[in-house]
């Protein structure tokens, strides 16, 4: 099969699809990925076509996308935000998508693509499935509901799955119905849409020891471990990490990823005087942030990147913002985790750590205080019992092959669909 992949959003968004990308490559398809021009290089690098969209990490740095990380996460505020960003980017996805999907047997959507593909799928008849990095599907399992009302199995975490679904189409309703319309399809109504996006087939990329699979899902949504793409052979880390490595007991691990803030010298100087009171050192990636220090203390190594299978190795618990790559990467290694989510499904990650016993209660970063982050170090680094549940949670993961699972489940219903 020629299949587009679109992979669109944070390297926590792409490393897994290009994992993913390998494995269907290897099964003998032929994988074309869109995503953010910033990945381009290390895309292609893999031999893959590559379709560039809008430059994710300049919509991160801008004011509109630090708007967005600063709101509380799963308010109306951060709602607002992240429809602005549908507003101002939407046409234009959607132009790279239409132009291309016609090239291709299969279209593989994500979440940030997913009603947009639908459109573009619909009106040029190509086979879709919706790939997840996250339970978006609604169900009353509370231990897989993106937001739910109760821990157990109850039809109200169901019907706010539906909420959530229907407040994200109203974010992307205005763009998709002006496509729809160019187009001369129907407009959709809230209740068109989830009808239509909750018939694609999906394939989950994480693991049911995390998210387990509700029996409420239809047969054609499969949960089939993560997407791990290890990027730490022929890296050389720098000597001023591995010396710090070497200094004493695994530090832990601080990073926020593709998060921006509009103060990342004070979140820093936070992680600074909270780890030291604490006891403990720390190993601080600044990935997007725009954090610039000239004098950093002792008990602190301040890194630009580094590859997680390498680094979370080496550290003896981690702290971040609760994307779902950075979680699977930390639990996959064993790893005691503290989430500080900044928006999205980052709030559940944070749930489902708690909830599993491998870390603290989650604390949203607009609410995070000194205190919080020095009493999570504390417990991340001497609860015995949590780390033994870490330990063991990251053995099942790694018992697991979700790329092959994946491979198989797309397969699968790419032949229901008429497809290969």
């Amino acid at each position: 099969m020629k299949i587009l992949m679109v992979a669109y959003g944070s390297r926590g968004d792409v490393q897994p699809s290009l994992a993913l990308a390998l494995g269907l490559t290897q099964a003998g398809h032929a994988v074309t990925l869109m995503a953010g021009e910033n990945f381009e290089t290390w895309v292609t690098s893999y031999g893959f076509g590559f379709i560039p969209a809008p430059d994710t990490e300049q919509i991160m740095a801008s004011e509109m996308g630090k708007t967005w990380t600063s709101a509380r996460p799963n308010s109306p505020q951060e709602l607002q935000a992240m429809g602005r960003v549908f507003d101002r980017y939407g046409l234009h996805m959607f132009g790279l998508i239409g132009d291309s999907i016609g090239q291709f047997d299969l279209v593989l959507s994500g979440f940030a693509s997913l009603a947009f593909v639908q459109t573009a799928a619909e009106r040029y008849g190509v086979p879709q499935i919706n790939i997840q990095l996250q339970p978006y599907r609604p169900t009353a399992l509370g231990a897989t509901s993106l937001v739910r009302v109760t821990e157990g199995t109850l039809f109200a975490n169901r019907w706010m799955g539906y909420l959530a679904q229907r407040l994200i189409w109203g974010l992307q309703a205005k763009p998709i119905n002006q496509i729809r319309a160019q187009l001369g399809l129907k407009a959709h109504t809230a209740g068109s849409y989830l009808r239509a996006v909750n018939a694609i087939p999906t394939v989950n990329g994480f693991s049911a020891h995390v998210a387990p699979r509700p029996d409420d899902w239809p047969d054609y949504v499969h949960t089939v471990g993560y997407w791990f793409q290890d990027e730490s052979a022929g890296w050389m880390p720098p000597v001023h990490l591995v010396e710090f490595l070497e200094l004493g007991a695994p530090p832990v691990y601080v990073g926020f990823g593709s998060m921006t803030s509009r103060d990342p010298q004070g979140m820093f100087r936070m992680v600074s005087e909270a780890v030291a009171e604490a006891g403990q050192r720390a190993v601080v990636m600044t990935g997007w942030s725009g954090l610039n220090v000239e004098d950093v203390p002792p008990h602190l190594c301040l890194i630009d990147n580094a590859p997680h299978d390498w680094l979370f190795q080496r550290v003896g618990a981690v702290v971040h913002h609760g994307g779902a790559g950075t979680t699977a990467a930390g639990l996959r290694w064993g790893k005691p985790t503290f989430i500080i989510p900044h928006l999205g499904d980052q709030v559940y990650w944070g749930r489902r750590v708690r909830d599993l016993g491998v870390g603290p209660k989650a604390v949203n970063r607009i609410d995070l205080k000194q205190t919080d982050l020095t009493q999570a170090v504390r417990r991340l680094t001497s609860d015995l019992e949590m780390a033994q549940r870490a330990a063991v949670l990251g053995e099942a993961i790694r018992s697991e092959d979700g790329v092959s699972t994946g491979v198989a489940a797309i397969e699968r219903e790419a032949r229901r669909l008429g497809v290969g």
